[in-house]
């Protein structure tokens, strides 16, 4: 980690500890909206019920972003509401990131991921990749993942894993993750020793919610604990960024609702301490997120390790961490 990237951290830390809304670091980890298209209809994805314009991000804005976060972000994600490899310069996007040096992932249904894209990923930069696959046979996984096929789903997969073996490639760190819900809670175990047994960098299985009651799911509510009405660390570290350039709060506000401003007009500086951006901050601060209609679904994310670990532990290892990934790449 780069010492201006840790005195960022000692920033950003000072700020939240303190309550103050006002953030004097700037964002460790940005997501990148590349589209809000995508080939799939999942039944746990508002994507259906979006009013927002869809369409691609810009190269030109993607160069302006990076150039910008370079000095501070730990972080890129390439995905939030839509389905990155629809994007026309998907590969070009990744290695503008890696120019700046910065650790680059994106999250994909794996449909599309056909021989020629996956080799393209391989020799893209990529840092990490996460592949979702809701279950252990058809039936399950094409009712929760509509339009998709599950046995040319799991071979792109498949054909990935082996292709990063016959070209002993380091990265992209590989990830298998599965969406959790009533229909395929049963199949978790069997899931998670499938990809075991094949061999995955990491696998996840998270809890699905309704995002705010946008979408009609079955998930066992038992499974979200209750936790205390606090405000989100998120929202002190992180920056979300659609496709055309609005920031939002967070990767809940799929409709971009709450929008503080526009990187296509302003710098990512000015829209991170902005009044609408530092307004949002108080009302965590003075209500906590169980009373705010986009984050009332949602776990906070607190800082629950030392102030020693958050300044020397980058949010690449905490990204590797949270998706169970205990190799070593760097």
């Amino acid at each position: 980690m780069k010492f201006t990237q840790m005195y960022n951290r000692l920033n950003i830390w000072n700020s939240f500890k303190n309550k103050n809304a006002y953030v004097s670091g700037y964002p460790i980890d940005v997501k990148i909206e590349t589209t809000n298209i995508c080939n799939l209809n999942c039944v746990m994805c508002p994507n259906s019920v979006m009013k927002r314009k869809k369409g691609f991000i810009d190269l030109n804005l993607v160069k302006k972003i990076v150039s910008e976060v370079k000095p501070y972000a730990e972080n890129i994600s390439l995905h939030f509401m839509g389905e990155p490899l629809l994007h026309p310069n998907l590969f070009e996007i990744i290695k503008e990131c890696k120019k700046a040096n910065i650790n680059t992932i994106f999250s994909t249904n794996a449909r599309l991921m056909t021989k020629k894209l996956s080799k393209g990923i391989l020799s893209s930069g990529l840092d990490l990749i996460i592949m979702n696959l809701d279950g252990t046979n058809k039936e399950t996984y094409e009712t929760i993942r509509r339009n998709s096929d599950f046995e040319k789903t799991k071979a792109n997969i498949m054909n990935l894993l082996k292709t990063k073996i016959k070209y002993k490639k380091k990265t992209p760190l590989t990830v298998v993750q599965a969406v959790q819900l009533k229909k395929n809670e049963k199949e978790m175990n069997s899931f998670k020793n499938m990809w075991e047994k094949i061999g995955v960098d990491g696998l996840k299985v998270r809890i699905a919610h309704t995002w705010s009651g946008s979408v009609d799911i079955e998930t066992k509510k038992e499974t979200r604990p209750k936790v205390a009405n606090l405000p989100c660390f998120d929202i002190w570290a992180k920056i979300v960024i659609t496709w055309n350039g609005n920031v939002v709060p967070c990767c809940n506000d799929f409709d971009a609702q709450n929008v503080f401003g526009n990187i296509n007009k302003q710098t990512i500086s000015e829209v991170w301490n902005c009044d609408k951006f530092v307004d949002f901050r108080k009302k965590l601060l003075t209500k906590g997120h169980y009373n705010i209609p986009i984050c009332k679904d949602c776990y906070p994310k607190e800082i629950k390790n030392s102030f020693p670990s958050f300044l020397l532990r980058s949010q690449y290892y905490r990204v590797k961490s949270f998706f169970c990934i205990k190799k070593k790449t760097q």
